[in-house]
């Protein structure tokens, strides 16, 4: 423990004569955060996510990463994904004694124990999950001392602590045995209640050990000493401090002092205290507000996080932080219903900071809260009409920071606000009809801070605003029809000064610029670039004035050429789309300019983000293909660093200009939304803070802060499956994992435990020997493999989490694949060594008989030499007796090797597939029985016969383009089913897997084939046709008897059946008629109606209604010619695909507002029946789109090709495949119209991340 200086002791002890309580500020709305006025945003998980149960009363994080959290009615294991459930189990007594669990820890081998309320103790080994139960004994001594176990820990020295309602126990691992320390009331040296309920060890080996959290009355503090099994009891303080109620929790800070709090189910409570064990000193806090009334003084559990800020839950009073710096200080955190991102619940139980610094808090009836630090990156200002002083509207269209540090915000709908950092509230500057010096307007649009101190402000209608600080008043300068030095038009979209102090203002009529000292203005009215398409952004760069255009493209000119400031004379040179140069920029609406530290200038567009070299000319245009989620570039900052913040209509994106990558934040990041404003983007150059805002408020970031490294995420396996059957359990056992070759369809599944935003973490995974490179699969957290040879092989897995950094080491699974032993190099080499060393004998016993020979030659023709008729016999006789040893020396190998060769012919001969080996031209080089049988050929005679021509001549080349990427490498096999004719000249069905054998420089050897007669399956499906056929000759049969009578009355049914039919599609199109272009024309006549008054008061509003109007038209005649494709049906062949789908694009859009985007690549005219059905598929999938999906915008991709393929995706809530029926949502008559026409079909989904649907047709 570290030592107080003495002299801050002495002060500790002089203020601390009085209670000191604890000053609560009152809740307002969603709470007050860590800046005054900021929100706070919790992400829920419940029962409705899978929990097993509302009531969070535990919760731990485990050394691999998983969260686990103990609740009234099981144990539940979140990889921030899913939840996995464990209960307790009568029948199985591997499973946990009870499902209420209070207490949970893990031990330094690994082991997590688990204490519940009246089951004991439980012990879980991951490696095998199963439970070990511990359960009070009477009859044995050293059992457990009671069912209720209120906390668990493990000291330096490793004995497991155990704390219950009748004592502490120490548990002796090795025993299973528990000893046993009780309250005496006898001897004031044991401990003071029986009642345990928290358990701190201390660095010298003893514990503190808090009483009666569990039970009715508590008595206070003990410092157990495990040496001498004795307690001290400590005494309350005069102050308050230390005193005999029921200790909930306690935790040791860096200093060594305590923290400990009071309450707990004991319902009753006393706050908490902060006591020095070294001096005595002890700080005790009531949570009370500023008049002293105590809120909720039951602390039911108190935390120290990572940064040394105090967290104390509350039993009714909700949550409550205290910085560090201002001790003393409580800020509240409160349920508000009308806010879905506060506290679930003011009832707060547990508390856990997790590795990545989430914050977890465990309510006892709402489930699970997290708060993620990230998001707090991110402070968020929004109205709150609860909140007194909060920001006037959620609109907000402009900042500035005038040079007196003072900041202002501007908002579309309630004028302009001052902004008091310091204290998070707004005053705010509204337009008055009774006063001329106040705001002209109060939609403000642009703001611009004057270096003298003062404030311009342009508003849409109102025209420009000069505001002095010193009166508070505002000067207005707008437009005279009659005076044309006023004010060119008084919608004022954006303002930048030169460095003469010029003001340049734009408008939507076009550009005045206001000189110093100047009260009358020099216009610039009819500029090409403003015909029609207005100004609505503007830089000032030096000498150079960029003009950004709706829909008119970008203009610059020089104004330090005096030419260009006289209107009339005045040059600009103009950039705009050009569809023959690539170089050109990419879009002609312009909403926001800047100039970055090494010269070059970015262009936000409706298009995306374009990169301006002047030293080239060149634009480099940036879209969705280079990772922007959206392309409306509303705003663009730029960080000391270089890196750029873009805002979109659809997040926050943050550029790396070297790399050319992008990073998305989103409002799960803490953004006040997902859609910002244009002009409202802004760099303090005081404190270099960045503010961004949006339609539901603003956002103030320092960039540097999401630019700490946090930890890498620990990666685990949460699933192994052979066959489609979970095998978890060995994979955890440590050990590689060994594998049969015929166990050959193997899967992954695998988890990143970063809970700060586990939606944005991605993967990537390798299986050595055998994926050339690295997997990146995005978010996909599986990877199956199938037929992997025999051999070594490591699964590789590496993720990164939210802040896009890759994990540091990989996880490793080390697999073996047994192959089968005729494949073993044991057996190989024995085979090779075998025949080796009966060679190599042979040769032996051949060169040593011969020397022998010819010593015993030489002698004799030394000796005899007059003996030749005697040599000469003697000679033949050995030369014959040579001749024999090397017959049987051959016959010694050949039986040898016939044996080996019989080995392998008896494998290749019995199995019950047909086997053949071809050369590399598919000439068969040997076939095994089962084949000849299949085929009707001999080995010899097949072998003159290429495998192609036994097919009928009609299949034999559909496996062609197969076999090529089996010879090229680029497929391990493949299977197909076609006809073969056999020898006896009848046709079969055969399924055939092709297969290629490599050399050891990746070169085929040759190919082996598998074929099996399926001619029965074949028949017997044809026999099903033909019985369906026949029964349906005869039921004909039957009609065609039917008689004369019934033939007329059928007559007349069928006649009324087509009145009826005519009937229901005349109520069909009738009903048609009304909801989609009845209705549509009726909100546009609604519009036209209003029209004329609203383009009077508000041409800006005129403008966006006139656009709205222009829109529903367009959906409706798209809605009609629609509705006439329908009443003609020849349409949907006789018309061009693009041209319908545009049609029906259109009428969704008009009738959905959802943002449907058409892109159609290629020419190639369809057959008929193709056409159709594409159109009627993505006619269905919109309608999905607009009546279930939720989505503001889909996308629909039409790529005429060889291949055609068609992809609509949507941004909406999605849905899980795996839990949806196969006819839901449409996806059956879309399936079934892909198959009609022979495509592909295919859908993607997963909840809140949209759908995908895509058809493949060739």
């Amino acid at each position: 423990m570290r030592r107080i200086p003495l002299l801050i002791t002495f002060l500790l002890i002089f203020s601390l004569f009085i209670i000191q309580p604890v000053h609560s500020a009152p809740n307002t709305g969603t709470g007050i955060a860590f800046y005054p006025g900021v929100s706070i945003r919790f992400e829920k998980i419940s029962i409705d996510d899978g929990l097993s149960q509302n009531a969070g009363l535990a919760m731990l994080q485990d050394s691999q990463g998983y969260l686990w959290i103990g609740t009234q009615d099981g144990l539940n294991r979140y990889d921030g994904y899913s939840i996995t459930q464990f209960k307790h189990d009568k029948e199985n007594p591997n499973t946990l004694s009870h499902n209420s669990i209070i207490s949970i820890y893990e031990d330094q081998e690994g082991y997590l124990w688990f204490g519940t309320w009246g089951g004991g103790l439980n012990r879980y080994d991951q490696t095998s999950g199963q439970f070990d139960r511990f359960l009070p004994d009477p009859q044995d001594e050293s059992s457990l001392a009671s069912g209720i176990v209120t906390d668990i820990v493990q000291d330096a020295q490793g004995r497991l602590w155990i704390g219950t309602m009748n004592g502490l126990d120490l548990f002796d691992t090795g025993s299973g045995k528990f000893i046993h320390f009780r309250n005496d009331p006898d001897n004031p040296n044991t401990l003071s209640n029986n009642a345990v309920s928290s358990i701190l060890p201390t660095e010298d080996g003893k514990l503190w050990v808090g009483t009666g959290a569990y039970s009715v009355e508590g008595t206070g503090l003990n410092l157990f000493d495990p040496q001498n099994g004795t307690a001290e009891r400590i005494a309350p303080r005069d102050n308050n401090c230390l005193s005999l109620a029921n200790v909930s929790s306690l935790i040791e800070a860096e200093d060594g002092s305590l923290w400990i709090s009071y309450g707990g189910y004991s319902v009753s409570g006393n706050g908490f205290d902060h006591y020095f064990p070294e001096s005595g000193i002890c700080q005790h806090f009531d949570i009370a507000l500023s008049n002293g009334q105590i809120i909720d003084n039951n602390v039911t559990q108190i935390l120290l996080d990572n940064e040394e800020r105090l967290w104390i839950a509350s039993w009714s009073g909700g949550l409550f932080h205290m910085e560090p710096n201002t001790i003393g200080q409580l800020q509240q955190i409160k349920h508000d219903t009308s806010d879905p991102d506060s506290l679930s619940s003011n009832s707060v139980y547990s508390l856990l900071q997790d590795h990545s610094g989430v914050l977890w808090v465990g309510t006892l009836n709402a489930g699970i809260n997290k708060l993620n630090p990230d998001a707090l990156i991110f402070r968020t200002y929004q109205h709150n009409p609860a909140m007194p002083g909060s920001i006037s509207s959620n609109h907000i269209s402009s900042f500035a920071e005038t040079s007196d540090g003072r900041m202002w915000v501007g908002t579309w709908e309630t004028g302009l606000s001052l902004f008091n950092v310091f204290e998070g509230t707004f005053e705010p500057y509204r337009f008055d009809p009774r006063d001329p010096t106040s705001l002209s307007s109060d939609l403000v649009m642009s703001l611009f801070a004057d270096p003298d101190g003062s404030l311009w402000v342009g508003t849409l209608g109102g025209g420009l605003n000069h505001f002095n600080p010193k009166t508070k008043q505002f000067q207005r300068f707008q437009h005279n029809p009659q005076d044309p030095t006023s004010l060119v038009d008084n919608q004022v979209t954006s303002m930048d000064m030169d460095g003469t102090g010029r003001l340049w203002i734009t408008t939507m009529g076009g550009i005045s610029r206001l000189d110093p000292g100047k009260k009358n203005f020099v216009n610039y009215p009819n500029l090409p670039v403003t015909a029609e398409k207005p100004p609505v952004s503007i830089l000032i760069d030096g000498d150079l004035l960029w003009l950004g255009t709706w829909g008119g493209g970008a203009a610059r000119m020089d104004i330090s050429d005096p030419k260009n400031l006289l209107p009339d004379q005045a040059i600009f040179t103009h950039f705009q789309t050009d569809e023959n140069n690539p170089d050109a920029i990419n879009d002609n609406s312009i909403w926001c300019f800047h100039k970055s530290a090494d010269g070059l200038y970015w262009l936000g567009t409706q298009g995306g983000l374009n990169r301006y070299d002047p030293r080239t000319g060149i634009f480099t245009a940036y879209t969705e293909k280079n990772g922007l989620r959206n392309t409306t570039i509303l705003g663009i900052l730029e960080d000391d660093y270089g890196y750029l913040w873009i805002t979109t209509n659809n997040g926050l994106a943050k550029f790396d200009p070297q790399k050319e990558t992008f990073q998305i934040f989103d409002k799960n990041d803490g953004l006040q939304s997902n859609e910002f404003n244009s002009n409202a983007f802004y760099k303090s150059p005081t404190n270099r803070n960045f503010y961004i805002g949006g339609t539901a408020g603003f956002n103030i970031f320092n960039p540097l802060s999401t630019m700490k490294n946090s930890p890498s995420p620990a990666i685990v396996i949460t699933d192994f499956k052979i066959f489609n059957e979970s095998h978890i359990y060995e994979i955890q056992q440590n050990t590689p994992l060994q594998l049969n070759y015929d166990q050959n369809f193997i899967s992954f599944e695998f988890a990143a435990l970063d809970f700060r935003a586990p939606e944005k973490n991605v993967y990537a995974y390798k299986l050595e020997n055998f994926d050339p490179d690295w997997v990146y699969s995005g978010t996909r957290r599986y990877a199956s493999y199938t037929n992997l040879p025999g051999g070594d092989y490591v699964f590789l897995v590496k993720a990164a989490g939210s802040n896009g950094n890759w994990s540091e080491e990989d996880l490793q699974v080390p697999l073996k694949i047994i192959p089968p032993f005729w494949q073993t190099w044991q057996f190989m080499l024995s085979a090779v060594v075998l025949l080796a060393g009966i060679v190599a004998a042979g040769f032996q016993w051949r060169v040593k008989a011969v020397n022998q020979n010819a010593e015993k030659l030489a002698d004799l023709i030394t000796q005899k030499t007059a003996d030749l008729s005697f040599s000469n016999e003697q000679l033949e006789k050995e030369v014959e007796l040579r001749k024999t040893a090397e017959a049987e020396l051959a016959r010694r190998a050949a039986e040898e090797l016939q044996h080996s060769h019989a080995r392998f012919q008896a494998v290749f001969d019995n199995t019950a597939v047909g086997v053949a080996i071809m050369t590399l031209d598919r000439h068969i080089v040997e076939i095994n029985p089962t084949a000849s049988l299949i085929t009707g050929y001999s080995s010899s005679e097949i072998s003159k016969i290429n495998v192609s021509n036994l097919a009928v001549e009609a299949d034999r080349t559909i496996d062609h383009d197969l076999f090529a990427e089996l010879m090229e490498g680029k497929r391990k096999q493949y299977t197909i089913e076609k006809r073969y004719i056999h020898k006896a000249g009848h046709v079969f069905w055969g399924r055939v897997n092709f297969a290629a054998v490599w050399d050891a420089n990746n070169k085929p050897l040759y190919v082996v084939g598998m074929i099996e007669d399926i001619t029965e399956e074949k028949q017997a499906a044809e026999k099903l046709i033909a019985q369906e056929a026949e029964y349906r000759r005869a039921l004909e049969q039957r009609i065609a008897e039917r008689t004369e009578e019934l033939n007329k009355a059928n007559e007349l049914l069928q006649k009324k059946a087509a009145q009826e039919a005519v009937t229901s599609e005349r109520t069909r199109l009738a009903r048609e008629l009304h909801d989609a272009v009845t209705q549509t024309l009726f909100s546009a006549t609604m519009i036209a109606d209003v029209l004329p008054d609203i383009w009077h008061l508000n041409k800006e509003e005129g403008l966006r209604r006139l656009e709205e109007l222009r829109q529903l038209t367009r959906g409706a005649l798209a809605e009609m010619r629609t509705l006439l494709v329908e009443l003609r049906p020849n349409a949907l062949v006789e018309v061009p695909l693009p041209i319908l789908l545009r049609q029906l694009t259109e009428a969704m859009i008009g009738r959905t507002r959802v943002n449907i985007l058409l892109n159609i690549e290629g020419d190639r005219k369809l057959p008929p029946e193709v056409q159709v059905g594409l159109y009627r598929v993505t006619q269905e999938a919109l309608n999905n789109i607009g009546k279930h999906a939720k989505a503001t915008q889909a996308i629909v991709n039409l790529r005429l090709g060889d291949i055609v393929r068609l992809t609509i995706e949507d941004d909406g809530k999605g849905f899980d495949p795996a839990e949806v029926t196969a006819d839901h949502l449409g996806l059956k008559i879309m399936r079934e119209r892909a198959e009609a026409i022979g495509a592909k079909f295919s859908v993607y989904s997963e909840p809140g991340d949209g759908t995908q649907i895509s058809f493949i047709w060739q």
